[in-house]
C-alpha cells in the first residue's frame, strides 16, 4: 500500500515538473521576443523563468528518489544506499526551499520597478489633464468674448 502511495507521489512530481518545465521554457521563448518590456525587464523575466525552470528541474529529479528512498528504508536494504539517498532528497528539498524564496524576493524588485513606472505614468496623465483643462477654459474664454451665438467670431 506504501510502496504504490510513493509511486503515485513521485509519479506526480514528476508529471508536474515536466508541466512545468515546458511552461518555462515557453515562457523564456516569448519574454526574449517580448518588445512590450524594456531590456532590464525583459533580462529580469528571462532571468526569474531560468530559476523555475531550474526548481522545476529539481522537482522532476526529486520524483524517483521518493519511491528509491522507500524501496531502500522498507526492510533497510542498504544502510549506505538509504542514507545516500536520504541526504540527496533533504538538499534537493533544500535547495528547492531557496530558490523558491529567491524568486519571491526577487520580484520584489519587478515590482518596485513597476510601481515607479506607475507613478511617473499617473504624475504625466495629472499634467496632461491640467494643461488641457487650462486650454479649455481659454479656449472658452476666447469663445465667449470674441464670438457670437452661433459661434462664428466678431470680425466686422
Amino acid at each position: 500500500m506504501e510502496w504504490n502511495a510513493t509511486l503515485a507521489l513521485g509519479a506526480f512530481l514528476v508529471l508536474f515538473g515536466s508541466v512545468y518545465v515546458f511552461r518555462h521554457r515557453r515562457a523564456i521563448a516569448d519574454f526574449g521576443q517580448d518588445k512590450d518590456f524594456d531590456a532590464k525587464q525583459r533580462d529580469f523575466l528571462v532571468a526569474q523563468h531560468r530559476r523555475r525552470l531550474l526548481t522545476s528541474g529539481l522537482l522532476i529529479f526529486t520524483g524517483p528518489l521518493i519511491p528509491a528512498l522507500y524501496y531502500a528504508m522498507d526492510p533497510l536494504r542498504n544502510v549506505a544506499l538509504f542514507t545516500f539517498l536520504l541526504l540527496t532528497l533533504l538538499v534537493l528539498l533544500t535547495a528547492i526551499a531557496l530558490l523558491a524564496v529567491g524568486d519571491m524576493m526577487s520580484n520584489r524588485f519587478l515590482r518596485s520597478d513597476l510601481n515607479i513606472k506607475r507613478a511617473e505614468t499617473e504624475l504625466k496623465r495629472r499634467m496632461l489633464e491640467q494643461e488641457l483643462a487650462k486650454h479649455q477654459e481659454l479656449k472658452q474664454a476666447w469663445l465667449n468674448e470674441n464670438s457670437r451665438a452661433n459661434g462664428k467670431p466678431l470680425s466686422d
